[in-house]
């Protein structure tokens, strides 16, 4: 006792066991609250989570949806835009055809007028040769020579057989004569009409055609050296390599309808601007002012 060695210190105990344990419990407690509170706060999080990725996958599927419908919209477009071209196409090839068949036909028909007219006009010239062989001085001759015929001294002459003869000779030359005046002039109705003709298929064809032979007076043979028949030449060559172009008009079907009318209109004036030259070409003359004034716009003196 003297020393303290059997002192025992007495310690401050704090609470006691129970309440430590009650203490404890009502710590656990409140933190299990607490992570109760935070699981519901976590599971409103994952349900609003999952409402918003509902709501994605329906746009993500209205989005496609649409998608698809685009792409099946272009397809069928381009299908129908694949359809017209075609259809274009056919239409383009058709119509070239049917002007080759036309101009084919064109070219036979107005083969067959000039050579109707040619005949025609051989035939016209044969006549005129025929009625100048039976003109009315030859007829007046040959009346007087038959009643010459009969008023000599000769038994058949002075007979009535030989007058009635020479008689109907004469009427049989009259007779001739005036078929071949009604040829004739059958004949130069006939050439008028097929001139008429000529010039009307002419009209129609559209374009205008150059022949493909020069002819008559002053050709290309005997002008081998002129400047000017150089020239007429080579605007010839151009205005056939230029021929094809302005046979049909070829729509672009990439352009809108409203340009493709404006093309069409360019291309109306353009054919005209060359069937203007076609028929300048056509109608000079060599040696004429026409021709010198051509020649001088194109720069060659005349």
């Amino acid at each position: 006792l003297e020393s303290g060695a059997l002192e025992v210190d007495q310690k401050d105990k704090g609470f006691p066991p129970v309440l430590e344990r009650a203490h404890l419990r009502k710590q656990a407690a409140a933190e299990a609250e607490g992570l109760r509170w935070q699981l519901e706060k976590k599971d409103m999080e994952i349900l609003e989570l999952k409402k918003t990725i509902k709501s994605r996958l329906d746009d993500i599927s209205n989005y496609k949806l649409r998608l698809d419908m685009a792409e099946a919209r272009i397809e069928s477009a381009g299908k129908q835009d694949n359809v017209k071209v075609q259809h274009l196409e056919a239409k383009i090839e058709q119509l070239v055809a049917d002007n080759k068949k036309k101009q084919i036909e064109f070219d036979e028909t107005m083969d067959a007028l000039q050579k109707e007219l040619k005949e025609c006009e051989r035939e016209n010239a044969e006549l005129k040769q025929m009625a100048k062989n039976f003109s009315r001085k030859t007829l007046l001759e040959n009346i007087q020579r038959l009643e010459s015929r009969s008023s000599a001294p000769s038994v058949q002459a002075s007979s009535p057989v030989g007058i009635h003869l020479g008689r109907e000779e004469a009427s049989l030359l009259e007779h001739q004569l005036a078929e071949n005046r009604d040829a004739l002039r059958r004949a130069t109705l006939q050439i008028i009409q097929l001139k008429a003709e000529l010039a009307l298929a002419q009209c129609q064809g559209g374009v205008m055609r150059l022949p493909d032979m020069v002819c008559g007076p002053e050709t290309l043979k005997a002008k081998e050296n002129d400047s000017v028949l150089d020239m007429i030449t080579k605007e010839v060559e151009q205005l056939k390599r230029d021929e094809l172009k302005y046979m049909v008009f070829i729509p672009n079907p990439l352009r809108s309808r409203h340009l493709q009318e404006l093309d069409r209109v360019q291309f109306e004036k353009e054919k005209e601007a060359y069937n203007y030259r076609v028929q300048t070409v056509r109608d000079v003359k060599y040696g004429t002012q026409a021709l010198k004034d051509i020649v001088n716009s194109w720069g060659v003196k005349a």
